[in-house]
């Protein structure tokens, strides 16, 4: 859907399946999702799976949204020509907004042995902005190159984080990061982390606290 508004949606025990998959929505461009919940859902993707919406475009804003019970978040192959993410609340966020939210699950958000791309507690992949929001899960990136891993965000391009909170065990067996894991060195712009805090375990050959890589040559601004 494009441009529409959802609120107050509580959805339990559903599994779904496709290309962009999510409990309460698959794709959407420009949508405004708030006070909406998944409870023991099973979604599995092949390009983008969000425990709330796969793919969110287009300054869309998930607020007040949460995933709980045991769910499995998986996407399980992708594309060569799209980013190929798996979150708990959204699997892609290109200029949006994700705020208020929380993962609170007894089972996994994944990626499939054969995929490379990124799994994030929160989001997969997001060039913007994710505000209070955490997670306690397990998370996985499965493929032996190419995969990353974090505990609120796979691939942060750009943006901020701010009052994020993940106790979620992070494995990525490219990078994993307790936060982030990577930072998509192709935008050369600057990331600003406020009040992060990260108890999870995190392994993997090229792991850290808060992030797995960052490149050295761009900007970061952490106050923690």
């Amino acid at each position: 859907g494009d441009a529409c508004q959802i609120e107050g949606i509580t959805i339990s025990n559903v599994t779904a399946k496709g290309g962009f998959v999510g409990a309460i929505m698959g794709a959407g461009y420009g949508v405004r999702i708030s006070n909406c919940s998944a409870h023991a859902v099973t979604l599995t993707g092949r390009a983008s799976t969000g425990g709330i919406i796969g793919k969110a475009y287009g300054s869309s804003t998930i607020n007040n949204s949460s995933v709980s019970g045991y769910s499995q978040i998986t996407t399980v192959s992708g594309a060569t020509n799209r980013p190929v993410c798996v979150g708990g609340i959204v699997g892609w966020s290109l200029d949006g907004i994700i705020q208020n939210s929380k993962v609170n699950i007894n089972g996994n958000i994944s990626l499939g042995s054969s995929v490379n791309g990124y799994a994030g507690g929160i989001v997969g992949y997001t060039n913007n902005l994710v505000l209070n929001s955490s997670v306690s899960a397990n998370i996985s990136a499965n493929k032996t190159d190419g995969d990353y891993a974090g505990g609120i965000v796979g691939n942060f391009s750009r943006g901020s984080l701010s009052d994020v909170y993940n106790v979620a065990s992070i494995v990525g067996n490219t990078y994993a990061g307790g936060i982030f894991a990577y930072k998509d060195n192709n935008a050369d712009t600057a990331v600003e982390i406020t009040n992060a805090y990260n108890s999870g375990r995190v392994g993997n050959t090229t792991s850290g606290g808060i992030y797995g890589y960052l490149d050295s040559s761009l900007t970061k601004k952490m106050n923690n």
